[in-house]
């Protein structure tokens, strides 16, 4: 629950990648990928019962 909230909220504070002409840099945007990307590994990880301890 916390790791969803933070993901969020980062989502939240880069919420401009959508745009063409985004403030973002290539560091920071790569930043968001490799979070979001850690984020959907672990739910998915943990979804299908593959969590391990």
């Amino acid at each position: 629950m916390h790791d969803t909230r933070a993901l969020v909220k980062m989502i939240e504070l880069f919420n401009r990648v959508h745009e063409l002409e985004t403030a973002l840099t290539d560091e920071q945007l790569r930043a968001i990928l490799l979070r979001t990307n850690s984020w959907l590994m672990y739910i998915l990880q943990i979804s299908s019962g593959n969590f391990h301890k």
